[in-house]
């Protein structure tokens, strides 16, 4: 996957637009619609801009960007995630985090059986 599909995704997933993204990232919508054309590539700052945007880690971004290699022990849909823990009420991310913990702990009594 490209980072335009993936910054693509990101921004649907969020039903954000290309101005939302720019608007929340504090850069131009001229800069965000030149990344999404193809016709500039991101630097180091305007990743971490859309990383704070996102609400991702800047090491997300940049390996969806290609700066740092792929991670290839995360889950492809850890971003996705996080942005509905961030977005969800505080009692949701409470059921959230104690299903979280009940798999974790699951899959590690597995492991060490």
């Amino acid at each position: 996957m490209t980072f335009i599909e993936w910054l693509s995704q990101e921004i649907r997933i969020r039903k954000w637009t290309q101005a939302e993204l720019a608007d929340r990232a504090g850069v131009t919508r001229g800069a965000v619609s030149h990344i999404f054309s193809g016709t500039r590539q991101p630097g180091i700052d305007m990743l971490k801009s859309i990383a704070h945007a996102l609400h991702l880690s800047t090491e997300e971004v940049f390996r969806a960007a290609g700066v740092l290699e792929p991670d290839l022990e995360r889950p492809p849909s850890l971003s996705e995630w996080v942005h509905l823990y961030m977005e969800a009420d505080e009692a949701t991310r409470d059921i959230m985090m104690e299903n979280a913990r009940f798999f974790s702990e699951r899959h590690s009594n597995k492991k060490n059986a």
